[in-house]
């Protein structure tokens, strides 16, 4: 018994980076994923895993009646440790907030380009220095804020960026494949 949950969990974790890497590079292993990127664009609260999670619970509850309820219930524990794996592997599902601090101009026309993503722009004050300084806020998915951090630094060495991770948007943000 032990061993059968140390399978599917090692078994989890290896299929999810695994499913994880395959949409992190543009592809696909097949129907769930694919089905699970369109429907994270149509709706903000869902990922590949929480889709991958719906179909196989629904699969694996009916084989429990059909043949071996221990074999569905493991069956089920793997599935849940593969999509949350493949959640934490595929950045996009990742939404995350930057807070840019820089005396430079110009920032948001290289946030626009780089990910097209809109960004607020506030003017404010360094409370130490007094000097005027630009706060832009954007939001965007953990694989776009990789790409924007590189782009800044080498934009600004002295720019200040802000992540937080911990947040939940509600309106107009959309989720990209």
């Amino acid at each position: 018994m032990p061993e059968n949950i140390t399978a599917c969990i090692a078994g989890g974790v290896l299929c999810g980076i695994g499913a994880g890497i395959t949409l992190l590079s543009k592809g696909s292993g097949g129907g769930e994923e694919i089905l699970g990127l369109l429907l994270m664009q149509k709706y903000k609260s869902m990922s590949v895993g929480k889709i991958f999670n719906i179909i196989n619970v629904f699969v694996f509850t009916t084989c429990m009646y059909i043949y071996d309820i221990s074999a569905g219930v493991y069956s089920i524990f793997f599935a849940v440790v593969t999509a949350v794996v493949i959640d934490r592997v595929h950045l996009q599902n990742i939404t995350m907030t930057m807070l840019i601090i820089s005396k430079k101009e110009q920032l948001e026309d290289l946030i626009f380009k780089a990910v097209h993503r809109g960004v607020t722009k506030i003017k404010g004050i360094g409370a130490y220095s007094g000097e005027e300084t630009n706060i832009l806020l954007t939001v965007v998915s953990k694989d776009e804020a990789l790409i924007l951090r590189k782009i800044l630094c080498d934009y600004d060495e002295n720019v200040f960026i802000i992540e937080d991770e911990s947040i939940n948007v509600v309106g107009n943000f959309q989720k990209r494949l």
